[in-house]
């Protein structure tokens, strides 16, 4: 039997730079390792041993340990809290004998560790090196989650079924008390009982059918067992982004502004407002929450939820707030659970009583849709257009109720409006504007947001003609969008997607060009032969003349920045997400999250930025 030793006081290893592409680095390490074969089952052990910086023992009593890994290729994961055997508990010690499913697939896991629990609370030793080998012998698993609490609880379920000799409803009434008890057993964990329920979802369509096929009952016996359950998700599902790093719900809120608020922001809160002039036009700019329950890259997003009420605060100073895209991570498996995410964000953001009127706008990036999960989900799923359209967005974000005055292009994503009183005009672009229901080759969704970054015929139409039309003399105009314009020009701003021509950066200088012409009453010949994204109208401002243009706000980037094109400022905003792997942020303190109170000093032409928590105070001319 190997013997891994772990100092959970000593162990140290470098961060992960890329944590959309996580891979930790194990070559020419002291780390801990197992290497095992495909299809192993229960003889694959190891001893563990717990110890401090001293080399004494960590005493385990009372403790559970579980076995969490993150499967090669990185669909899958395993939560395993049933194969521990408590060895010698004063001393540190406890054997861990692996199942098969924990070898279900060949290659390096992508993360492998074991969670100490007790009493709610946890602390994880460094990962060890996985390795599984392929068996091209035999087979016999299919791939797929394992998680122990709720295949523990399904598989009593099972027997009962089999065992209900016509008597189902009976034994429903049993298992559902059962169910209700190990519900209320996981204390708050929300991630065990999201996992349960959601699985639990697929399992009882099946079992439906069964019911209907054998006659052993009707649906309505079953029925008060999925409103029960229903029930339950709903009571859960109201807690997300209320629950801290080791699952318990955290209820130390206090009111700012009308909105709740963490009571270690408060002073961060007090202090930008302070900062702030008297009567300018004032907007509260957020981006890149990248809101989820269940994380898969950013394991602190659930926090984001209260970064939102850290930017209603800002309602009695701000004439708007708006999430400027990237709202929601959407990276969870289930497309019903990117919906719920994005449901809880606009209610809380849209819905959230405040003691000032405010307008509240949200933006689109390109995050939002679940397409992310194309490097996760197999191809068969992405045939069937799993993830969410413009439709839907309309619809969750309510861009037909025109909730603050604003106007679109029917009930478009992208809006202006005017502030007359501060002689503002204050626009937002839709920077992922992809062509829906264009399939590839192989039948897939051609486009997606997330790799594809672009601004199509209709809205740059819309622009010209409508936005940036008619703008009175004395009006200053502030532009907005996800991406930066100068993301795809030679010394601006760009990341890891290469362009082709599907993804990457799309003709967005374009749309810069045509704001530049707009500032100086020139004229812009916009002629596009982009293959998938083709452009051509002529950007005509010469009769309305020069023009106040502020300059381009945008996210995306996740830094705080200032730069240039054709000598319009690009005013890039850093993420309000917590990163683990930036040095000058933790979190329960302001530096948590991110974003900026933006006031446009029409007097001075001077845009004031005023940083919150990790962004800085800076300035910008015009």
């Amino acid at each position: 039997m190997e013997i891994m030793t772990f100092n959970i006081d000593e162990d140290k290893r470098n961060l992960v730079d890329d944590k959309q592409n996580f891979s930790i680095d194990f070559h020419d390490s002291k780390y801990n390792w197992v290497q095992a074969r495909q299809y192993e089952d229960g003889m694959r052990q190891v001893e563990v041993h717990v110890v401090r910086g001293d080399g004494s023992p960590v005493d385990l009593t009372g403790i559970n340990p579980m076995f969490e890994g993150w499967l090669p290729e990185g669909l899958y994961r395993i939560i395993d809290a049933k194969h521990s055997v408590m060895i010698d508990a004063v001393n540190g010690i406890f054997r861990f004998d692996f199942p098969a499913p924990a070898f279900q697939i060949a290659g390096s896991y992508q993360q492998a560790f074991f969670r100490l629990m007790k009493d709610g609370k946890s602390v994880a030793t460094l990962e060890f090196s996985l390795e599984v080998l392929a068996d091209k012998v035999i087979s016999g698993l299919v791939p797929s989650d394992y998680i122990t609490p709720y295949l523990d609880i399904y598989n009593k379920l099972i027997e009962i079924f089999k065992n209900a000799d016509g008597k189902f409803d009976t034994q429903l009434i049993k298992w559902q008390n059962e169910f209700n008890k190990i519900v209320g057993d996981l204390n708050g964990d929300y991630i065990s009982i999201k996992t349960l329920a959601d699985a639990l979802d697929a399992r009882l369509e099946e079992l439906k059918k069964q019911v209907e096929a054998n006659g052993t009952a009707k649906l309505s016996d079953i029925q008060p067992f999925i409103d029960e359950l229903t029930k339950a998700r709903g009571k859960y599902d109201d807690l997300a982004g209320r629950i801290d790093a080791m699952g318990a719900v955290d209820v130390d809120e206090s009111m700012v502004s009308g909105g709740f608020v963490k009571s270690y922001f408060e002073p961060e809160i007090k202090r930008v407002k302070a900062e702030l002039l008297p009567d300018v036009f004032t907007f509260t700019q957020m981006n890149d929450t990248h809101w989820e329950t269940l994380t898969r890259n950013k394991p602190e997003a659930y926090r984001s939820l209260n970064h939102i009420k850290n930017a209603l605060a800002f309602a009695d100073v701000s004439d708007l707030i708006i999430l400027n895209g990237d709202n929601t991570n959407s990276d969870t498996v289930s497309l019903d659970g990117v919906k719920k995410d994005i449901e809880t964000l606009v209610d809380v953001f849209l819905d959230e009583p405040l003691d000032y009127t405010v307008d509240r706008f949200i933006g689109i990036g390109n995050h939002d849709d679940g397409s992310t999960r194309r490097r996760l989900l197999a191809n068969n799923l992405l045939a069937q257009d799993n993830y969410l359209h413009d439709a839907y967005f309309r619809k969750a974000y309510r861009t037909s109720e025109l909730l603050n005055g604003e106007t679109r292009n029917k009930d478009s994503l992208y809006f202006f409006k005017d502030y007359p009183e501060k002689k503002i005009r204050f626009i937002l672009i839709d920077t992922n504007d992809i062509p829906e229901g264009v399939n590839d080759a192989n039948g897939s969704q051609k486009f997606d947001r997330w790799g594809t970054h672009t601004v199509r015929q209709e809205q740059l139409n819309w622009l010209v003609n409508v936005a940036l039309a008619n703008v009175p003399s004395d009006y200053h105009v502030v532009v907005m969008g996800h991406t930066p314009l100068n993301a795809n020009y030679e010394g601006g701003w760009h990341d890891t997607i290469d362009n082709d021509d599907i993804r990457g950066y799309h003709n967005l200088t374009l749309v810069a060009d045509v704001l530049n012409a707009f500032r100086d009453g020139g004229k812009a010949e916009i002629n596009s032969t982009d293959t998938s994204f083709p452009l051509n109208i002529t950007a005509d401002f010469t009769t309305q003349g020069p023009r106040n243009l502020v300059g381009y706000f945008c996210g995306h980037t996740h830094r705080d920045a200032v730069t240039t094109y054709n000598k319009l400022s690009i005013i890039e905003v850093a993420c309000s997400v917590f990163y683990d792997n930036v040095k000058s942020r933790f979190v329960e303190t302001t530096t948590e999250d991110g974003f900026d109170v933006i006031q446009i000093d029409t007097t001075n032409r001077n845009v004031n930025i005023h940083g919150f928590g990790y962004c800085e105070n800076r300035s910008v001319k015009y």
